[in-house]
């Protein structure tokens, strides 16, 4: 324990971590990169009441380290120790094997197309008469 701080417990601590706000609607990942906390949100719809509420309950849920469940109290802009990026783009959700298939067979369609007319366009200009 160092200045009153577990470091065993923030040893354990997630390295990344995906939530889902429903009021007000949010996607929010949370990560844990050498002892900072990063927060990304897709939407910046939260108040900086709401900030403090979700910074408290992600230390004592255990996303982030237990210090700062109580640093907001001390000094409200203790939350400049997290860092917020508002990236609506690292949620984009990932293809399914579906869509990865579908878009493979159309890109292979395509180019077996553009190749027999390129093959049947060197066959009329190179043809024997």
């Amino acid at each position: 324990m160092k200045n009153g701080v577990d470091l065993r417990a923030d040893a354990a601590l997630p390295r990344e971590s995906t939530l889902a706000i429903h009021f007000p609607e949010n996607l929010v990942l949370i990560q844990n990169i050498a002892g900072r906390v990063i927060i990304r949100a897709a939407r910046n719809n939260l108040s900086v009441r709401r900030k403090l509420y979700l910074i408290r309950y992600l230390a004592a849920e255990g996303y982030i380290p237990g210090r700062f469940e109580r640093i907001c109290e001390r000094r409200p802009n203790g939350i400049s120790a997290i860092r917020w990026v508002i990236d609506p783009s690292c949620f984009k959700p990932a293809l399914t094997p579906r869509q990865q298939t579908n878009r493979f067979m159309v890109r292979l369609v395509l180019g077996a197309v553009a190749l027999w007319f390129g093959l049947m366009a060197f066959a009329f200009l190179h043809a024997t008469h």
